[in-house]
């Protein structure tokens, strides 16, 4: 009874609509007419969603795309991507669709304007991305729906209990990107790039929308823009081992190739993420004569690697290469040049060494009762506690806490803030069971051992510890000289 019932309802919209269509057809500039056969069109447009009946759904919308040459209504045509939307989601949840079917029903989706940032192009474009699709086909319809047009909500990182964890769009961002880079289009290379560089002055949170701008124009040879994009990005993400990577690829300086690598290779600690930089940067280190550090930098490659790579290795074979252990520390040294001329324009902050970790390659520093912390360094030798370093930092503004990451570091002589390195000639004093040279408190041992007496003339030089209050500063001290 009740598939009776709907084949009648369909018989009735059938006819409704084959009469409308007469009256149509008989006077097209009539707006009456023409909105009833938009509505009856519609109608059975609504009947149809069904994947079984997807010819019928794609023959009335093709009328739909055909009658809004003479004729346009919003709110009617929101509703036909509502039911364009609605298939779709039932294609998501089922593999009974021809591929064919689906490309011409997406085809005629981008004749019609979606309401930007609305929950209606919230419901089509991730639709669209649901159908895990990414071909050039699909990918061209998700560029050209544009997420930067979808709801601002959804820019937004997500807060799980503190934590906070990438938006719906930057997850979205990051798994197309990697398909249309695969692909190499640069009609798609083109319309990402226009997409991308409206979500990076809109939404700062995303971090690495300038590197995807910067690859994509790496991609269609526009390598000065690729390169002044990159720079701007390095200098808020010094760590990306794969932004160095891409600076690697971007410039044609030898030199600088080989220094973008090694800063590739220090910044990241997964070395099985590193093979492919490893080998590029043992090419041009052999081709610079850089045979040591080449041989070294070859034991770090999986077996497998190696085995493909057998050419390269075999020149380093020789027994008369030597190793550099310190390979780590290399790379360090000739990145330096580069970090320096990128960041040359940041201020500088003059701060002192108040500790060393051997076991972890960790300088622990001081700028300001602010402004402190630590940083990997690999050559421990060449810095020792009380030494002063001029650094360019980075303010990071955590959920929880502002960190500071050091950009570029070299030795200084220019003298620390006096309210973290104290130098003074002071009398030794006793009072509460402590002694004292001014406020810095001076350890029993230390007096016992030097033989100072009470009222001793001695010379200090003293670090301000971090996170010291002013009523109860701690010192470390670093030198003291008895004066006569």
């Amino acid at each position: 009874m009740s598939t009776n019932r709907n084949n009648n309802h369909e018989e009735v919209l059938k006819q409704t609509l084959n009469d409308i269509k007469l009256k149509f057809t008989s006077n097209k500039d009539n707006i009456i007419f023409k909105k009833d056969y938009f509505k009856s069109l519609t109608s059975l447009l609504r009947y149809n969603n069904e994947i079984s009946n997807i010819i019928f759904f794609k023959k009335y919308l093709h009328e739909i795309v055909k009658l809004k040459e003479y004729f346009s209504d919003s709110v009617l045509e929101q509703e036909v991507i509502w039911q364009i939307g609605k298939l779709l989601n039932k294609i998501i949840k089922s593999d009974e669709h021809d591929p064919n079917d689906l490309s011409e029903i997406m085809d005629m989706l981008l004749k019609f304007e979606i309401p930007k940032h609305s929950i209606l192009f919230k419901f089509i474009y991730l639709n669209v991305y649901d159908l895990n699709i990414f071909d050039h086909k699909h990918l061209e319809i998700l560029l050209n729906l544009k997420i930067s047009k979808l709801p601002e909500e959804l820019f937004k990182a997500i807060d799980d209990k503190g934590e906070k964890k990438p938006s719906v769009a930057e997850i979205i961002l990051k798994n197309i990107s990697g398909k249309i880079f695969e692909l190499k289009k640069i009609k798609l290379l083109k319309l990402f790039i226009e997409d991308l560089i409206y979500v990076e002055d809109k939404y700062k949170n995303i971090p690495f929308t300038n590197y995807l701008i910067s690859k994509s124009y790496f991609l269609i040879n526009q390598n000065q823009k690729a390169e002044k994009i990159l720079l701007k990005y390095l200098q808020k993400r010094s760590k990306d081992f794969l932004g160095w990577e891409l600076y690697s690829l971007i410039v044609n300086d030898e030199i600088k190739k080989i220094q973008a690598l090694c800063k590739s290779y220090i910044s990241n600690i997964d070395e099985s993420e590193l093979v492919n930089i490893k080998i590029e940067l043992i090419k041009l280190l052999i081709k610079n004569k850089y045979l040591s550090e080449a041989k070294s930098l070859s034991l770090k490659l999986p077996l497998s690697f190696r085995n493909k790579n057998i050419k390269i290795i075999d020149i380093l074979k020789n027994d008369n290469i030597k190793f550099n252990k310190n390979i780590h520390g290399f790379c360090y040294e000739k990145s330096l040049p580069l970090l320096s001329n990128i960041f040359e324009e940041w201020s500088e902050n003059i701060g002192i060494v108040y500790g060393v970790n051997r076991d972890k390659d960790l300088i622990q520093y001081v700028v300001s009762d602010k402004i402190h912390g630590v940083y990997k360094a690999f050559n421990l030798k060449k810095f020792k506690v009380g030494e002063f370093l001029s650094l360019k930092i980075q303010k990071v503004v955590g959920f929880k806490k502002i960190k500071y990451n050091v950009l570029h570091v070299v030795k200084s002589n220019k003298r620390p803030k006096r309210s973290i390195y104290k130098v003074s000639i002071d009398n030794l004093v006793f009072k509460n069971k402590k002694y004292y040279l001014g406020k810095v408190e001076i350890d029993h041992k230390v007096v016992r051992k030097n033989k100072f007496q009470i009222n001793d003339k001695i010379k200090i030089k003293a670090i301000k510890l971090p996170k010291s209050n002013n009523s109860s500063s701690k010192w470390r001290v670093i030198d003291l000289n008895y004066q006569k």
